[in-house]
């Protein structure tokens, strides 16, 4: 691999990425060690539930749609590298929306409208044939709509604080 010399950038920011990849972990890991039940994405066979008191897995319920946002909205800008405040904002509220779009999609008023929309084609597609499931059993919740969006401010501080030029020594 050729290294950034003087005013070369890498191609990926290896921080922000590393830092990305942690962040899915933590997520991961509440959902494997945290939730009563699996996530649509999680074997069975890897849910394994600690015995928690029922307030820490309310309180940490909603963490994983921001430790989500976070995470995602720092890969996308150790591809991306943005140069300005401006696309750092648009980088993370991106993926808040996102985020905010699949919460309401469970939403009993939206998701069989939602299921009945999608295309066929999802059934044969790896990954995306859990897409209707995931609507029909997933269970709306506010508090994971307002997690993404300070999910989304957070990955922007995050995310200057990776990128700003350190101050120079004169």
């Amino acid at each position: 691999m050729r290294h950034a010399g003087p005013g070369m950038r890498r191609i990926v920011d290896l921080r922000l990425l590393g830092a990305s990849i942690a962040c899915l972990l933590l997520g991961s890991l509440i959902y494997v060690l945290l939730r009563a039940e699996p996530a649509w994405f999680v074997p069975p066979a890897l849910h394994h539930p600690l015995a928690t008191p029922e307030w820490l897995r309310n309180l940490v319920g909603a963490l994983p749609a921001a430790v989500h946002v976070i995470a995602l909205s720092l890969a996308t800008a150790a591809l991306l590298q943005p140069r300005s405040a401006d696309a750092t904002f648009l980088i993370a509220y991106a993926w808040a929306f996102a985020n905010i779009a699949c919460e309401l999609g469970q939403h009993p008023d939206f998701s069989p409208r939602l299921i009945a929309a999608l295309p066929d084609v999802l059934d044969r597609l790896w990954l995306f044939d859990r897409i209707p499931r995931y609507f029909a059993e997933g269970s709306f919740d506010f508090l994971d709509i307002v997690a993404a969006l300070i999910g989304a401010l957070a990955a922007r501080l995050l995310i200057a604080s990776f990128t700003e030029d350190p101050p120079h020594a004169h």
